[in-house]
């Protein structure tokens, strides 16, 4: 798979951007701030329909037509893209609209980014986000994607749901309802706290909690069960095995035991339970253990006012030697662990859906040692020429003559400056 076009209006520091691109290697040379990163969150956004980075989505709409709305008029950030794939080309198009008061002026958020909505079209149709979600297939590189291991939980869950989510769009519908769901069964546990609602108003949240929380659950034990062998031999290649200790990743759902059939390392503890060896389960399996878990808690949750079980609660462990990543390794292991997760995320997509996704390397190789860089550049070198013609990797940087020696020439390279893409045809 690869993007052909890219088109953005609007969009972060892009006004107006058109390009066309090949696959294979492409470069994107510029300063800080030059609008490297911008372009490719843009690509990320077509891929998740939302972004890896922005709080509200109305940070994505550029200023410059924020402060040009009017109420006939309101701002609008435009990205589109066409993709090729091997069962055919694909087009995606996202627009966020500001919304606006009676007298055209932008609704503010707290962060003060402008509230706004969000269509969407798939081949020039309008869709849900759950429809489009994975038809462009990408894995995006940032060096803050050390916080998978240094953050909280929830930095976590959304790495395994936007890997889960590309591949599997039942997913995505299954999260969405279940989120909503927690919200009403909140609402109902605190009116039950306070003597104004009983257990026959739970019952139906109950029900939707158990079946959608079920297929999360499921769909992320099989998927750390994937990621569990595919991570640590990528590891291993990126450390050349000079690191002391074996990278192991264990799914740490939010039940109370028994848990998922996982492997996984610590006690089981009643608030979180850890995986014995096994197959991962089923949704039916996963549903009911969901099920026994609320109705354990139950008297607990009434008092909390809140779901203390469930998806949007697990865990995923991360460790090194036995010790977890994010607190004991050195900056230059959690470095090589993160690297190692989003090599492994590609594989699984790979595996998943027969198409490599895109690569999008965002100015990585300027946080990595020599050898890191030049063995992050060997194995995304493998994966390109595992799928001549058809794969692609964008990277940007700085400096191109600070790019390892290990990366395949490049098939076109672009100079950002301004907001401004122009071809670079010494590359």
């Amino acid at each position: 798979m690869y993007l052909r076009t890219l088109e953005l209006d609007a969009f972060r520091s892009y006004d107006h951007l058109r390009l066309t691109l090949p696959p294979g290697l492409t470069l994107f040379i510029g300063d800080n701030a030059a609008g490297k990163s911008n372009l490719l969150e843009a690509i990320a956004v077509l891929a998740m329909t939302r972004s890896p980075r922005a709080t509200t989505e109305g940070e994505m709409i550029g200023w410059p037509a924020i402060t040009a709305a009017t109420r006939e008029e309101p701002a609008v950030a435009r990205i589109a893209g066409q993709a090729e794939r091997s069962q055919g080309p694909v087009q995606v198009e996202i627009a966020l609209v500001a919304r606006a008061d009676a007298q055209g002026r932008p609704l503010k958020s707290r962060s003060g980014a402008p509230l706004s909505s969000k269509r969407l079209r798939l081949n020039g149709i309008a869709r849900r986000a759950t429809e489009i979600v994975g038809q462009i297939g990408a894995v995006l590189f940032t060096t803050l994607d050390i916080e998978i291991l240094t953050g909280p939980p929830s930095r976590r869950r959304r790495f395994l749901d936007l890997l889960i989510a590309q591949s599997d769009r039942g997913y995505a519908r299954a999260y969405s309802t279940y989120d909503k769901a927690v919200t009403q069964r909140n609402a109902v546990l605190k009116h039950m706290g306070a003597g104004d609602a009983t257990a026959a108003e739970l019952a139906p949240w109950d029900d939707v909690l158990a079946h959608e929380g079920g297929i999360i659950l499921a769909a992320r034990a099989s998927a750390v069960a994937a990621l569990a062998e595919l991570a640590p031999e990528r590891h291993r290649f990126l450390t050349s095995g000079d690191e002391a200790g074996a990278l192991r990743l264990a799914y740490l759902p939010a039940l109370g035991p028994p848990a998922l059939g996982l492997p996984a390392l610590g006690p089981p503890t009643l608030a979180r339970g850890v995986a014995p060896a096994g197959d991962p389960p089923d949704a039916a399996a996963a549903s009911g253990l969901l099920r026994d878990a609320m109705a354990a808690v139950r008297r607990r949750e009434v008092g909390a006012g809140t779901t203390l079980v469930g998806p949007h609660r697990d865990d995923l462990s991360l460790t090194i030697d036995a010790r977890p990543a994010g607190a004991y390794a050195s900056r230059a292991q959690q470095r090589s662990v993160a690297l190692a997760l989003r090599l492994a995320e590609a594989d699984l997509l790979r595996q998943r859906t027969g198409e490599a996704p895109i690569l999008l390397l965002d100015d990585l190789f300027s946080e990595l040692d020599v050898a890191r860089r030049e063995a992050t550049a060997a194995a995304l070198a493998d994966t390109l020429g595992a799928s001549p013609g058809t794969a692609q990797l964008l990277v940007t940087t700085a400096d191109a003559r600070a790019l390892p020696d290990a990366l395949p020439g490049a098939t076109a390279g672009f100079r950002i400056a301004d907001g401004r893409v122009e071809t670079d045809d010494a590359l």
